[in-house]
């Protein structure tokens, strides 16, 4: 009977405080649309993800959060959640600090995808004898050197790798696997295929399997770009754009020079584009031009390959999805992530670094895990703190046509002393733009001309719960990051809107969406109150 009692006190007690915090919100909207967003999320605009700032639900709902982001907490007479692309439920318990100004964005690549489809075992069978296993590439042999993921696999899953690769060389779609194997070997050897062989660029990192009840499989299907469908151009054009740098590295004295040459070619000729078709593929970075992480490392590895560098492919996380490289010189292993070098200006923070270098940022997933570990000191930190040396081998083409220098990037427009500063420049912004709808005016260039427009756009709205935008080129987020982070956008813009407005509380969620050509639209959504 006495623990009745107690029972039905504690439950009083639950039913008692949850009603004083529906009251307490009732009579504070802020906190109301903060416990309303954090249970429900934001429908507002269904195309862009959400994601809240830790250090805003650490304030708020003290949470135990697994990293950091650059965003920070606005404090004392506002109160500030920005969101980041991603999602929070995905978030893996990874520590990672905070990322790097200017490169925590530059990611984009994508895990292996799988679709599975259980059929009869009459269907299995049938297909079994109609398909056949292709290709079996039973006579090939991989260097474990140089194919790392190759030397990874049971004899099951090796087989199964090299039937996958003489298949994908064949651009046979379907076929029965040469050996029985679970789902999860299968996985593993295809993901080791696409690791091991950038030169596979025509195939897509996706397939397909059909099983029967046992779980015997009796189908895989491979997926390939479109441009498998004039291949010998394709190939033609991959070939001589990696040749092409291949010629000017060969001429060095030392694979320390041949990688350093090949690192400053990328970024000489290759944009970040995370809109652009291929993108993780080597031929989205050699051909194209434009790509994302998983493009400029794929294209590094295959070009230091053929240079007889031993160049892995090594994916993990940084905030996001992410992609770089490990290469192996006459001392050990280092990590490299060109991406993250290709900034304005370009450099070397990320070159030849020690796993204890990338152990705050980069986190390996997956089977790299599994890749030599980065010790090695010889050449770590030679270039450190020198602006790479851009670098644009003779003969390099990007859509056909012949590149003499890196398309410029927003800041050597804006730069009045840039030597690159030319009516060519100017015209590369302008068809940048149009091809996402916009015109020079619709951006703003400076943080200057952000604060303006956040003056202009908040005192327009008024107070209350109210909705303005602003777009900015990439070469800006950084620095609007940093002005949330440290406070400065107070100064910049929101206390002379406040007192404008009559208001002395204000909530403002920023959420960012990409436009495409390296511009976003930072959607600034406010609630203004007085107290």
């Amino acid at each position: 009977m006495k623990a009745l009692k107690i029972i039905f006190y504690v439950i009083a007690g639950l039913i008692l405080s949850l009603c004083l915090f529906v009251l307490v919100c009732a009579l504070n909207p802020p906190l109301s649309q903060k416990v309303s967003v954090f249970l429900y999320g934001d429908e507002e605009r269904p195309g862009i993800t959400q994601i809240f700032t830790p250090e805003g639900f650490k304030e708020y709902f003290n949470l135990k959060l697994p990293f950091n982001l650059p965003f920070g907490i606005g404090k004392n007479d506002s109160d500030i959640e920005i969101n980041e692309p991603g999602n929070i439920a995905d978030w893996p318990d990874y520590t990672i600090s905070t990322l790097p100004d200017g490169v925590g964005m530059l990611t984009g690549y994508l895990p292996i995808e799988s679709t599975e489809q259980q059929i009869s075992d009459d269907d299995a069978n049938e297909l079994k004898n109609d398909l056949g296993t292709g290709d079996t590439g039973e006579a090939l042999d991989f260097d474990t050197v140089i194919y790392p993921y190759y030397a990874m696999l049971d004899d099951s899953e090796a087989a199964l790798y090299k039937q996958i690769y003489a298949n994908a060389n064949a651009i046979r779609r379907s076929f029965v696997p040469v050996t029985g194997i679970s789902t999860t070997g299968i996985k593993r050897a295809f993901e080791a295929v696409v690791n091991d062989h950038p030169e596979l660029f025509f195939l897509e990192t996706a397939y397909s399997i059909k099983y029967d009840k046992s779980g015997n499989v009796a189908e895989m299907t491979l997926s390939y770009y479109t441009i498998v469908n004039d291949l010998a151009s394709a190939r033609d054009k991959f070939n001589s754009a990696a040749n092409s740098i291949v010629a000017g590295a060969q001429e060095l004295d030392s694979d320390y020079d041949r990688e350093k040459y090949v690192h400053d070619a990328l970024i000489g000729t290759v944009l970040y584009d995370d809109t652009v078709s291929m993108s993780q593929s080597a031929y989205s970075a050699l051909v194209n031009g434009k790509t994302v992480c998983a493009g400029y490392a794929r294209a590094n590895q295959y070009i230091l390959q053929k240079l007889g560098i031993p160049c892995y492919y090594c994916v993990g996380y940084s905030g996001q999805n992410h992609a770089w490289n490990i290469v192996m010189l006459s001392d050990g292993y280092y990590n490299e992530d060109v991406t993250w070098d290709d900034t304005v200006p370009p450099t070397y923070n990320y070159f030849n670094c020690t796993d204890t270098d990338f152990a705050s940022s980069h986190v390996r997933t997956g089977m790299s895990v599994n890749l030599p570990p980065c010790n090695a000191f010889t050449f770590r930190g030679l270039e450190s703190g020198a602006v790479a040396e851009v670098t644009i081998p003779e003969g390099t083409t990007v859509d056909g046509e012949e590149v003499h220098f890196k398309p410029l990037r927003y800041e050597d427009y804006l730069n009045d002393h840039d030597p690159h500063n030319t009516d060519a420049a100017h015209a590369l912004i302008l068809q940048e733009l149009a091809e996402i709808g916009l015109k020079e005016t619709d951006v703003c260039w400076s943080m200057d001309e952000y604060y303006d427009k956040c003056k202009t756009e908040f005192a327009a709205v008024g107070a209350g719960e109210q909705s303005f935008y602003v777009i900015v080129p990439e070469s800006l987020y950084g620095e609007v990051e940093q002005a949330y982070a440290t406070d400065e956008y107070k100064a910049g813009y929101s206390d002379d809107v406040l007192a404008k407005l009559g208001m002395n509380r204000m909530l403002l969620r920023i959420q960012a969406q990409r436009l495409g050509n390296g511009y976003y639209k930072l959607y600034h959504n406010v609630l203004t109150w007085k107290e």
